[in-house]
């Protein structure tokens, strides 16, 4: 069986606890997996990604996350993110971002990046 994966707006543990499920867009679902024992099918949802959290950088403007580092220029909509140094301060300093960068922790899943929080909520839980 084959599944698009761009349609899907949920996978979960079904009620049973030994399948994963999948719902779509356009309201209907399907169950992706059946496992003998319900740790399995924990184990297969985490395989696929959906708790991995990381803290990432995210250009405001456009919503692209930089997991690694930030460009100059963002990808996606061309904006500068970085303010512009000279030779000698760039190889001491660490680049100075523009206000259109922002440190968000996200997860990583199966349909992408998802963020849960941006770092001024997690300053403001303190």
């Amino acid at each position: 069986m084959r599944i698009n994966t761009s349609h899907i707006t949920s996978i979960y543990i079904g009620a049973d606890g030994c399948t994963l499920k999948a719902d779509f867009e356009n309201g209907k679902g399907c169950q992706i997996a059946r496992y003998d024992v319900d740790r399995f099918s924990k184990i297969a949802l985490n395989f696929i990604g959906i708790v991995v959290r990381n803290k990432v950088f995210r250009c405001k403007s456009c919503g692209k996350i930089y997991p690694e580092y930030v460009p100059d220029v963002c990808r996606r909509c061309g904006k500068e993110l970085t303010e512009e140094m000279n030779p000698e301060e760039a190889r001491i300093l660490r680049p100075q971002y523009t206000d259109l960068v922002e440190k968000v922790v996200a997860k990583k899943g199966l349909l992408g990046w998802r963020v849960l929080r941006t770092d001024d909520t997690e300053r403001s839980a303190d």
